[in-house]
């Protein structure tokens, strides 16, 4: 039996234990210093690639506003053609319904 002077085995295993994980935080301190250079190039590869990938979106936006603003402009011409020949029509029925009058009127006096 152990006394409280002496180390015992769960005292041992606990200094392997913490052994093992102050090796384990010094490899991985060591890793990430030799890869900083790559992970911060990394980083800068990201940030270029979604400046891109925003710079695209915005284009396509901005195309697509250009393409439906024609097709809205081509519709407004077309409709100013259909409102010039209704505008026509309109004065064509307007002189046959004044003639039409007239010739009623006419007849009506003889």
């Amino acid at each position: 039996m152990a006394t409280a002077g002496e180390p015992n085995d769960e005292d041992d295993e606990l200094k392997d234990v913490d052994r093992v994980i102050s090796e384990l935080r010094s490899a991985k301190k060591e890793l990430f210093e030799r890869t900083k250079k790559e992970y911060t190039e990394l980083e800068r590869i990201a940030q270029r690639e979604r400046e891109f990938v925003d710079m695209r979106h915005r284009l396509r936006t901005e195309q697509h506003e250009r393409e439906r603003h024609h097709r809205t402009a081509q519709r407004v011409i077309e409709l100013e053609d259909e409102l010039k020949q209704a505008k026509c029509e309109v004065v064509k029925l307007s002189d046959t319904n004044r003639n039409l009058k007239q010739s009623l009127d006419q007849e009506v006096e003889f």
